[in-house]
């Protein structure tokens, strides 16, 4: 008769090794990330509300060189100086509906905005009230599909989809491991006064890795994004050729916590350089520096 200790052993050997592997994946988030990936797409409800706070604050410059006349004083004060700037935004949010596909109808209402210029040591602070909600609808990715008050303006479609690309945020809608990596289009036009001004480029993103942040487990996803910006054909254009071109960048971090099917914050930094072509100021240039932080409880 065989003698099964020997066998016996080494299948509870990894029968122990298996268990241990088990419960150290169930256990660390990082680890079960690793192994079965994050669920990186929103599962709205009813109900769901949140609280968000926007600050983006910088400063710009003005180069006027390149307009070749001889500038009156207020504009020779502006050249070369450090423009300092700051915006905070809060909003509310609250899930109306949510339809078979996972599309949710979305009331957000701004609750007030803040902006602080300051120039030569002099500051100015002016308060915009609150503002009725807008419908906007997200699928389960976060993407804007439609934006809806009166007939939903480029400007809101706009304000919208710049505010959700840290408070909403694109997701790829699937399960992804660290180190995965996807990309968003990004083609974004709204009106500035009587013209109309396009971002285009694309936004890509990486999953970092998993962390706690505030108590929860929370996905950080890494974001770098390089727009165009141009001028679009307008009434306006035609009667004063103006030509505008350039870049604004930014790179950051934005924390999704999927358990709660929200953002928890992020944060990020960018560029500005733009170049302004008119009658009278052909060569205008203004250049900046910004950071972006983002809240929501």
């Amino acid at each position: 008769m065989k003698n099964p200790g020997p066998v016996k052993k080494p299948l509870i050997g990894l029968a122990a090794v298996v268990l241990v592997a088990a419960i150290a994946v169930a256990a660390v988030p990082s680890l079960r990330a690793l192994v079965l990936g994050v669920p990186l797409r929103y599962e709205w409800k009813a109900g769901q509300e949140s609280t968000t706070r926007t600050l983006l604050q910088g400063k710009v410059k003005i180069d006027l060189s390149g307009m070749g006349l001889a500038l009156p004083p207020n504009l020779r004060s502006l050249v070369g100086q450090d423009l300092p700037f700051k915006v905070e935004m809060k909003s509310k949010q609250r899930v109306k509906s949510v339809a078979a596909d996972g599309t949710a109808e979305v009331e957000v209402t701004p609750l007030g905005t803040t902006v602080e210029l300051s120039f030569q040591g002099r500051a100015s602070k002016e308060k915009f009230d609150p503002q009725p909600p807008t419908i906007v609808h997200y699928d389960a990715r976060g993407a804007l599909v439609a934006a809806a008050r009166g007939s939903g303006t480029p400007q809101e479609r706009l304000a919208y989809e710049t505010l959700s690309s840290f408070g909403a945020g694109t997701l790829p809608g699937d399960r992804r491991r660290p180190g995965s990596a996807w990309t968003q289009k990004v083609d974004a036009p709204f009106d500035i006064q009587q013209f109309k001004v396009r971002l285009l480029g694309e936004s890509s993103s990486r999953l970092a890795g998993v962390e706690s942040k505030d108590g929860a487990t929370v996905a950080n996803i890494a974001t770098d994004e390089k727009l165009q910006v141009e001028l679009m054909p307008s009434p306006l254009q035609a009667l004063s050729p103006v030509k505008l071109n350039g870049t604004v960048t930014s790179s950051g971090n934005r924390w999704f916590d999927w358990s709660a099917s929200r953002m928890r914050g992020g944060k990020g930094q960018g560029t500005i350089e733009l170049k302004v072509d008119a009658p009278g100021a052909a060569g205008a240039r203004v250049t900046g520096t910004y950071t972006t932080e983002v809240e929501s409880d």
